[in-house]
C-alpha cells in the first residue's frame, strides 16, 4: 500500500490544478522531491498538469512513461475547495501546493485544512528517514 498525495499549483484565476501520486507522497520524499526539482513555477504547473503518476522522480517524463495509468489532471475551483476535497481523490494522505514561488503542504488528519511551508518540514523529515535507515541498516 503506497503513501498517496495530490500535487498542485495555484491557477492565475484562483483555481487548482492537481496531479494524483499513487506511491511515496510522505514528507521525506514527495516533499523533498518537490522542493529539490520542481521548485520553479514552470516546474510546479508541469507536474500538477501530468494527471496520474505512479511515482514521481526528479525527471517527469520518465516518471510519467512508467506510470501504470494514464489520467487527466483534477481541477478545484479555490484553495479551500482543494484542501476539503482533495484528501478524497483515491485517499490521499498528503496535500502539496505550489503558490507564488513556494512549496506548501497539509496532512490528512487532525489539521487536514492547514497549510505549512514545505521547506524545512521536508528537510526534518528526510534527514529523520535517513537517520533511522542507517540506525536499521546497523542494526542487521
Amino acid at each position: 500500500m503506497g503513501t498517496s498525495s495530490m500535487i498542485g499549483r495555484v491557477n492565475e484565476d484562483g483555481s487548482v490544478t492537481t496531479s494524483y501520486c499513487h506511491y511515496d507522497g510522505y514528507l521525506a520524499y514527495m516533499g523533498k522531491m518537490l522542493e529539490d526539482h520542481y521548485n520553479t513555477p514552470a516546474r510546479a504547473k508541469a507536474v500538477a498538469n501530468v494527471g496520474y503518476l505512479s511515482s514521481l522522480t526528479e525527471n517527469l517524463e520518465w516518471s510519467v512513461e512508467h506510470s501504470a495509468n494514464v489520467d487527466d489532471h483534477v481541477v478545484y475551483e479555490s484553495i479551500d475547495a482543494f484542501l476539503t476535497h482533495g484528501y478524497n481523490f483515491c485517499s490521499a494522505k498528503f496535500l502539496y501546493l505550489f503558490s507564488g514561488d513556494s512549496w506548501f503542504f497539509a496532512e490528512d488528519g487532525r489539521y487536514k485544512k492547514c497549510l505549512q511551508s514545505l521547506k524545512d518540514e521536508a528537510e526534518a523529515a528526510y534527514e529523520l528517514y535517513t537517520k533511522n535507515v542507517a540506525k536499521l541498516t546497523k542494526e542487521y
